[in-house]
């Protein structure tokens, strides 16, 4: 008669026991990423943070640090990246030729 109650009673503290020992390594862990976020001037994103915080030989999942970024409201600084356009068709279309251009057609 007392198995089962005992167990389910058991399991039950192993579980809050679990789930408070969780939070406090959220909140460490938290705190460690907001520091390598500052570091960075809050460039680096979820995968240089994972990274940065396997250098420092802690196993956490990439997926751990997304939710706990997120969270926190943390998020990296995202540029456009540069990439370069040509005008020539557009200015002789306009009737815009370069120097350079005009010289070569007189020749």
């Amino acid at each position: 008669m007392y198995g089962p109650w005992r167990a389910e009673k058991y399991l039950l503290s192993i579980q809050t026991k679990n789930r408070i020992k969780n939070k406090t390594e959220n909140r460490e862990l938290t705190d460690r990423i907001r520091k390598i976020h500052t570091e960075s001037k809050q460039r680096y994103g979820e995968p240089k943070i994972h990274h940065m915080l396997e250098k420092e030989w802690l196993k956490v999942r990439l997926k751990r640090v997304q939710h706990l970024m997120k969270a926190a409201g943390i998020y990296s600084i995202i540029r456009k990246k540069y990439r370069p356009h040509s005008n020539k068709g557009k200015m002789e279309e306009n009737g815009h030729r370069s120097p350079l251009l005009q010289r070569l057609i007189r020749i």
